[in-house]
């Protein structure tokens, strides 16, 4: 169950940040990648035969994961070394038009929370055809999210830094190591697929990866 969250806007150093609030209870969190973040119902693309990565997150102390993908096949579980990535690979083989739900479960030991994640198979055998190889760009454009997400420098800003205490993310820019265009370039990807600040924190993932990004480039330009 997905608890509502607020958040509100504090002032440091002159910079205005987005500041971060922290869940109601101590219940764990799990949160799936939504392929549309306004409607989560929307299933992500796939097409038969190929191997996609099913994204999800876990909050607020969980320490185990599971994943059913929905089609039969056996479960994937495993301890929770990184929480901001419970991203597992997964096959679906069927007809266009198949639509399967896979469950991500997340648990501290004690309580347990559940999240889906919706995949629908497609037809895209033909590149020559327009609607086909939109397939194709919708998956390649969602790994290329799941692998900004997961790329991401995490940190808390600490006393005596603009930003104190407040969440922030970076994305390294290897040539130049000045990391303000590398890190709005990313940001700005998120916010055109429509994960914003001001969006649901408690069902997208990405939200945060974006707050996280813009408290970054408040403080840094």
């Amino acid at each position: 169950m997905k608890h509502p969250k607020k958040w509100g806007l504090h002032v440091f150093c002159a910079v205005a940040l987005l500041a971060f609030a922290t869940a109601a209870s101590a219940q764990p969190q799990a949160i799936c990648v939504p392929w549309q973040p306004s409607n989560p119902t929307i299933a992500h693309y796939t097409y038969s035969g190929a191997e996609i990565t099913l994204k999800g997150i876990a909050r607020d102390g969980a320490t185990t994961y599971t994943w059913d993908f929905g089609d039969g096949t056996p479960p994937v579980s495993g301890t929770i070394s990184d929480s901001y990535n419970l991203g597992v690979k997964h096959t679906y083989v069927g007809s266009a038009g198949d639509l399967f739900v896979a469950t991500l479960t997340v648990s501290d030991g004690v309580n347990t929370d559940q999240d889906q994640y919706i995949v629908r198979i497609y037809e895209s055998s033909d590149l020559s055809n327009p609607a086909h190889l939109d397939v194709r760009i919708n998956m390649a454009i969602d790994e290329g999210l799941w692998y900004l997400h997961t790329s991401m420098n995490r940190a808390t800003y600490g006393p005596g830094s603009p930003g104190y205490d407040q969440p922030y993310g970076y994305w390294i820019d290897t040539a130049y190591n000045y990391h303000i265009a590398s890190t709005g370039a990313a940001v700005d990807s998120f916010q055109l697929h429509g994960s914003k600040a001001n969006t649901d924190y408690d069902n997208d993932p990405y939200v945060e990866t974006v707050q996280r990004a813009l408290n970054y480039l408040l403080c840094n330009t």
